[in-house]
């Protein structure tokens, strides 16, 4: 089935779904309940539109990622593309411990790096002479016990493959660091002024403005895929495409978990784990949690005030953060006006919408229930920082269990809000 196909399916499906769902709510208001078949049909079109947007997502995010891979759309003349030779820049800072920039990326020696990690991977020890002065020459900031940066190939194919796991990678700020932390500044004060006459006294000195600091450090984060040497020594795989898969689907789950949720100790603190409260200079750390309005559920009237609570200039590249089940839940609402909130995107290439935000999926965040923070909203871009350490290292490991290979993968990230105003939580009242 291709996009328009969805597409056209999702209109269908939508349409039925407003005709069954206005049956029931003229049911509520008649008889106070819906009959069971009619509740039946609504529930049964709602999980289909959730399964046909899921399908159509997926398939946005492919269109997308295919976009920004290596060698989209060709070639242009160059052997390498401008996203491969960014990721050759950032390994090679790191093997040679000065900042390389795209342009100045020595071809031949990731070329010769690349074709001796593939040898050791497959082999180890046994792997040609040649491949292990190589590895060793050029993996100085690697430990001395045998580890290895991975190539800049397979590491680029491990980040593309996060990215497209997970969505908070996608609407956050990711900047990669050499060091073990990233920091900036929080500008939340202003200058003291005031009115006076053309010759008044003027009192002095006024207000400074007071500037914070914020840190985010890099924590590690690890995945252990392992292969038989058997195959390693007789089957045609490629070792660094299989390596990339498994590492990439551990990576993007655990990462995405901790951006959401994470509590900060020895990993990255969520955006869902702060206090209640409205940011200001005095009290910072703090996001702001709006009511639902009504006893374990959404309403209409809350999401739109969450959109409300937002300042206007964050709501420009807004999204909307829930579960599949929650958006379920909000495509039964309408406005004051009779007009569903949630509303699909028929044009090729959109998002469903809620309230004119988009809405994006957020596997980690609960169900609809009493006091649940189950909606999140806001601008992503400006709110949560990720910060990723240069480099994904492995180490071989043969003895540990006979007859199997273990690739100890590390990397290091980190990520926390660093703008607490520009995310609305939505909690449902108790």
């Amino acid at each position: 089935m291709d996009t328009k196909e969805l597409i056209d399916q999702i209109r269908s499906q939508f349409e039925q779904f407003k005709a069954q769902n206005d049956q029931r709510l003229a049911e509520i208001e008649k008889y106070g309940a819906a009959t069971a078949e009619t509740q039946a049909k609504v529930d049964a079109i709602n999980s289909a539109i959730i399964d046909l947007q899921a399908k159509l997502d997926g398939r946005i995010d492919d269109i997308e990622t295919r976009l920004n891979r290596p060698h989209a759309g060709g070639y242009h003349g160059a052997r390498y593309s401008d996203q491969q030779m960014r990721v050759y820049a950032q390994w090679q800072t790191v093997v040679q411990g000065r900042e390389v920039a795209p342009g100045d990326v020595d071809t031949v020696l990731i070329e010769n790096y690349n074709r001796a990690f593939r040898d050791w991977a497959r082999h180890g020890d046994r792997a040609a002479s040649d491949s292990l002065r190589i590895l060793n020459e050029m993996s100085v900031a690697s430990p001395p016990d045998g580890g290895f940066l991975v190539s800049p190939d397979t590491s680029g194919r491990i980040a593309t493959m996060v990215y497209e796991t997970s969505p908070i990678r996608r609407l956050a700020n990711v900047q990669t660091i050499s060091s073990d932390a990233l920091e900036g500044y929080n500008d939340l004060d202003q200058a003291g002024a005031g009115w006076v006459g053309e010759v008044q006294v003027r009192p002095g000195n006024t207000a400074t403005p007071q500037v914070g600091v914020w840190r985010i450090p890099a924590h590690e984060v690890y995945a252990e895929p392992h292969a038989t040497q058997k195959v390693l020594d007789d089957a045609s795989i490629d070792v660094e495409s299989w390596l990339a898969g498994k590492v990439a689907e551990r990576f993007a789950r655990i990462e995405a978990t901790a951006f959401v949720v994470g509590n900060g100790v020895l990993q990255p603190r969520g955006f869902m784990t702060y206090p209640n409260g409205v940011p200001a200079a005095a009290l910072w750390q703090v996001i702001e949690q709006v009511a639902s309005g009504a006893a374990a559920t959404l309403t209409a009237d809350g999401l739109i005030n969450v959109v409300t609570a937002l300042k206007a200039s964050y709501r420009q590249g807004s999204v909307w953060a829930m579960n599949r089940a929650t958006e379920g839940v909000v495509r039964l609402l309408k406005d004051g006006n009779g007009n569903y909130l949630w509303q699909p995107d028929f044009s090729m290439g959109g998002r469903a919408t809620l309230v004119g935000y988009p809405v994006e999926e957020f596997a980690d965040l609960p169900n609809v229930g009493a006091g649940v923070l189950a909606v999140a909203f806001g601008n992503f871009k400006a709110a949560y920082q990720i910060v990723d350490r240069l480099g994904v290292r492995v180490l071989r490991d043969p003895y540990t269990t006979k007859g199997w290979v273990k690739f100890y993968t590390t990397k290091r990230v980190g990520g926390d809000v660093v703008n607490f105003e520009a995310i609305k939580i939505q909690v449902c009242s108790l």
